[in-house]
């Protein structure tokens, strides 16, 4: 059976509370929200970063991951992304003046870039390593994709949607795609603060019980993340106090899932 380890699970930070990182291997993650921190020197072995979007909290670490192991490394960093998600990135973080533009520094001894920039698309399937990542997107305030995630060899696969507000599409891909055995959607405000979270394209526990009206499985295991870490108490309590969310496993930092 394959297993993801949640290294960031927040919509924020704070003290032991890291923002969203998910470690499918010892060389590939998703997001980059908080890996030197809970990884250390085993950082230093990431080769592929795939990155649902582009806001803060989902790419915190990605400047300082490859300036931290720029000497031990002897592959280029791989990072995928929208092409929205790669041009903020390069034009806001990697361009001189916020930090230096990795892809035009070479390693160490090398003519190859200290990090390659991939730009990847919706409704598409891409191979590394062990794994097949399908593109699924979301709805959230910039261009967002989730990641159906299936390991060579295993029947069955998880599907990480990321941010997002209400979107027909993901519970489509579930009641449709019957090897997703896992699903980890966002939840990121109490209800009293829906029109917060609409303007920000962000679910609440009632929203997501709207959501949740449209699954038609009854053999999916639900995870929730990207809380925000202030306001967790409250949303964890509102997802248990209703009928199509009390189920639902609430993720924390460390945390491991199997699928």
């Amino acid at each position: 059976m394959a297993s993801i380890r949640v290294l960031g699970a927040y919509g924020a930070r704070e003290k032991g509370k890291g923002t969203t990182a998910l470690q499918l291997s010892d060389t590939v993650v998703i997001d980059a929200g908080n890996l030197i921190h809970p990884l250390g020197s085993a950082a230093a072995r990431i080769d592929h970063i795939f990155l649902t979007h582009c806001h803060m909290e989902h790419i915190a670490d990605l400047p300082f991951l490859v300036d931290a192991f720029f000497a031990q490394r002897s592959r280029p960093l791989n990072v995928y992304g929208l092409a929205h998600t790669i041009e903020q990135i390069k034009a806001h973080i990697f361009n001189w003046g916020i930090w230096p533009d990795f892809s035009e520094i070479p390693l160490i001894g090398t003519e190859t870039p200290a990090i390659v920039f991939h730009v990847i698309e919706p409704d598409r399937t891409y191979e590394v390593e062990e794994f097949r990542l399908t593109t699924v997107a979301s709805n959230h305030l910039v261009p967002t994709i989730g990641y159906v995630i299936e390991r060579r060899g295993e029947a069955r696969s998880i599907y990480f949607s990321a941010d997002t507000y209400r979107c027909d599409r993901i519970w489509q891909e579930v009641n449709e795609n019957s090897a997703i055995s896992a699903l980890i959607v966002e939840c990121s405000f109490p209800s009293a603060m829906e029109r917060l979270a609409k303007s920000g394209h962000h679910l609440t526990p009632a929203l997501l019980a709207k959501e949740l009206a449209a699954l038609k499985r009854t053999d999916l295991r639900i995870y929730v993340n990207h809380l925000k870490p202030e306001l967790a108490p409250t949303i964890i309590y509102e997802l248990s106090d209703h009928p199509l969310t009390s189920d639902l496993l609430v993720l924390d930092d460390g945390d491991e899932i199997e699928y």
